[in-house]
C-alpha cells in the first residue's frame, strides 16, 4: 500500500508541474489561464477516469464531486480537451505521465521485481483493423489488397507485462 501512495504522490507532483508547462502540453500558452471548473488538472484527470456511463452523466457526476452547481456541457468539455496537444499517434502529456508512472514503479519496486537474465518479460498480441477509407488514412497506413478490392488496414499490438513480485 505504501508503494501505491508513493507512486500517486509522484504522479500528482508531475501533474502540478505539467499544468505550468503550457508550451509543451497545450496548443496555446493562453489555454487554462482563467480560473474555471475545467482546469488543466481536472480535464486530464477526467480523461484518465474510466468512464462507464454516457459523457453527459459523467460530467454531471464531476460537478457533483467538485461540489459545483454549474452544469458542464459535452461541448464545453470537448473544447477544453482540444486545448491539450495531441495528434493521431500520441499526446505529449499522457506519454510523459506514463513515463513518470513506470519510472516511479521501477524505482520504488526495484528490489521486488524479478527479471529473467536482466530483462522484463512481455507478452505481445497482434491484430489487424479495417480503417475508414479516406485519403489521409490511405496515405498514412497504405492499402491492403485481396483478390477483388483494396482498403486501408492497420496492424496493432498490445503488450502485457508480467511482473512477478516477491513478497
Amino acid at each position: 500500500m505504501e508503494t501505491n501512495v508513493q507512486i500517486i504522490k509522484e504522479l500528482k507532483e508531475f501533474l502540478m508541474q505539467a499544468s505550468g508547462n503550457k508550451e509543451k502540453y497545450c496548443h496555446s500558452t493562453e489555454a487554462f489561464t482563467r480560473n474555471r471548473m475545467l482546469s488543466f488538472s481536472v480535464v486530464v484527470l477526467f480523461i484518465t477516469n474510466l468512464m462507464k456511463r454516457s459523457l453527459a452523466i459523467e460530467l454531471d457526476g464531476l460537478c457533483e464531486f467538485l461540489h459545483k452547481t454549474t452544469i458542464l456541457t459535452k461541448g464545453a468539455f470537448s473544447q477544453a480537451g482540444y486545448k491539450l496537444k495531441s495528434d493521431c499517434r500520441r499526446s505529449p502529456f499522457f506519454q510523459d505521465w506514463n513515463h513518470c508512472l513506470t519510472a516511479a514503479f521501477y524505482r520504488i519496486n526495484a528490489f521486488r521485481v524479478k527479471r529473467w537474465q536482466g530483462f522484463r518479460i512481455f507478452g505481445i498480441d497482434g491484430s489487424k483493423a479495417y480503417l475508414p477509407d479516406h485519403t489521409l488514412i490511405r496515405e498514412e497506413f497504405g492499402m491492403h489488397a485481396n483478390q477483388s478490392k483494396q482498403f486501408p488496414m492497420a496492424q496493432m499490438m498490445a503488450a502485457a507485462a508480467r511482473f512477478v513480485m516477491m513478497c
